[in-house]
């Protein structure tokens, strides 16, 4: 009973573990500027 509550209690601590890389989401420049754009930055991290 006690490996299967650890078991659970592990598996619970890791999905809580991923919850916060979710909100994470930054903006992507996909595409190369031009000439006549500005450039395209992304913030570090």
């Amino acid at each position: 009973m006690a490996a299967m509550f650890r078991a659970v209690l592990a598996m619970v601590l890791a999905l809580l573990s991923v919850n916060p890389a979710w909100g994470q989401a930054r903006d992507y420049c996909p595409a190369r500027p031009g000439l006549g754009t500005p450039a395209c930055t992304i913030a570090p991290g």
